[in-house]
């Protein structure tokens, strides 16, 4: 029933899935998850992830317990897909604190999303909290004994830079990327923490949810920056963040009002996108074109050499 809406307003809400879909589709971002076999559980926990999400606004929304109950299978299959899935408790507070819904309903769901986290410990029958509290450095930690507080802002910023970046511009991919250490991506990587503060205070919180939502589900992959795994970077990681990214995007461009402006903007964005997916699948396509492209984007690279 859109009686209470202008036609302006109409137009704009039937907008925003169409490009918000139309960007996330064609990310060249996503070709390391989708050509690469490994990704899948990238993909799948996206989707287990973004149905949870669908459950919680209908929770929000209705206050069912039959919506909270799916929210929780679904933020379970996230979970067992991949543990990246974890960021969605912090999403649920999130949009609950936006949607200014009672803090009862916000106090149930979180002790819900706290009892499916521990049915999760407890299916992976505690091997990942023991690799969690092993001495770094130690034989099957998780944790690295080589980050110090000199270089742990230097990590954060350099990868969280590095991914911020690589939503904006995703050029020159690399499936081994070297970790940036230039000043100015200690610039980049404030930048969506202040755009959604600044949108938040300006009371467009809808559009700052959506620029915390690429900060929180990036958190599981920034932990990666300090264990003992040798390519802490990587494309694969954006693929959940990009949804919020798309969406974003969606909304901004949906208050275009002219219609040419609109389409010009689209087509731009799809052949840009469809071009560089294009181009960076190639290098997917045998096990030669990959490291011979990663060998020569990552020279000091050993594994590159190595594979």
């Amino acid at each position: 029933n859109n009686t209470n809406l202008s036609d302006d307003r109409f137009k704009s809400l039937m907008t925003l899935p169409f490009i918000s879909g139309i960007v996330f589709a064609l990310h060249p971002i996503h070709t390391e998850s989708v050509a690469w076999i490994s990704g899948r559980t990238d993909m799948l926990s996206t989707f287990f992830f973004l149905l949870a999400f669908i459950s919680y606004i209908l929770y929000v929304k209705e206050g069912t317990k039959a919506s909270l109950f799916l929210t929780c299978v679904f933020f379970l299959f996230s979970l067992f897909s991949k543990e990246n899935g974890i960021a969605f408790i912090i999403i649920a507070l999130a949009y609950g604190i936006i949607t200014k819904l009672q803090r009862r309903k916000i106090t149930i769901s979180l002790v819900c999303l706290t009892a499916v986290l521990f049915i999760y410990i407890l299916f992976r029958q505690s091997g990942a909290i023991k690799m969690l509290l092993a001495d770094p450095g130690s034989k099957g930690a998780f944790f690295s004994s080589g980050v110090s507080s000199e270089n742990f802002l230097a990590l954060l910023s350099g990868a969280s830079g590095y991914y911020f970046e690589k939503l904006l511009l995703p050029f020159n991919l690399n499936l081994l990327p070297d970790m940036p250490d230039a000043i100015i991506y200690y610039f980049i990587s404030s930048l969506p923490l202040v755009i959604g503060a600044f949108l938040y205070f300006r009371g467009r919180k809808l559009e700052a949810f959506f620029t915390f939502w690429i900060i929180i589900t990036l958190l599981p992959s920034l932990v990666i920056l300090f264990s003992q795994v040798s390519n802490i970077i990587g494309e694969r990681y954006l693929y959940l963040p990009s949804v919020g990214f798309s969406i974003l995007v969606g909304l901004v461009m949906s208050n275009i009002t002219s219609r040419k402006l609109l389409l010009a903007c689209i087509l731009s964005i799809s052949t840009v996108s469809v071009v560089v997916t294009y181009d960076r699948l190639k290098a997917w396509e045998t096990d030669l074109a990959l490291w011979e492209d990663t060998v020569q984007k990552s020279p000091l690279s050993v594994n590159a050499h190595i594979n």
